[in-house]
């Protein structure tokens, strides 16, 4: 079981956003609520989804950052690692953003992976999480 905590971000222009403990909680929710349905959700709808629950400054910017910080936590407590952010893709594909492949927490990170076998680990990720007795 994660605690999620208050964690506040840089943005790439140099501003912070602060992303509150709900946010991670909801974003979580939403995230494994697809995972029980062995589905992929865009990271659009994840933002639209967040914002109906009235999380306001999710955006572009913030969400990466979010589902970053969820595969990581949950990395650290599953063992082998599982990295729920794989299910999180660009709206009409299975792929998820570079970010993804930045991660460096758990027993395999995708950091780790070289370029050449990024789609067949993404499709193990996305398998490992899909197996997962959410």
């Amino acid at each position: 079981m994660v605690v999620w905590k208050n964690r506040v971000f840089d943005y790439a222009s140099g501003g912070k956003i602060l992303i509150s403990a709900a946010v991670f909680k909801d974003a979580y929710d939403i995230i494994r609520e697809h995972a029980k349905k062995k589905s992929v959700v865009a990271y659009s709808d994840l933002m639209d989804k967040l914002k109906k629950r009235n999380h306001t400054k999710i955006n572009r910017g913030t969400i990466g950052s979010i589902i970053g910080e969820i595969s990581n936590q949950i990395s650290l407590i599953t063992k082998p690692s599982i990295y729920p952010s794989s299910i999180v893709v660009h709206k009409g594909s299975t792929n998820t953003g570079i970010g993804f492949w930045a991660l460096k927490k758990g027993t395999m990170p995708p950091s780790k992976i070289p370029i050449k076998n990024r789609k067949m680990a993404l499709s193990t990720y996305q398998r490992d999480v899909f197996q997962k007795p959410w």
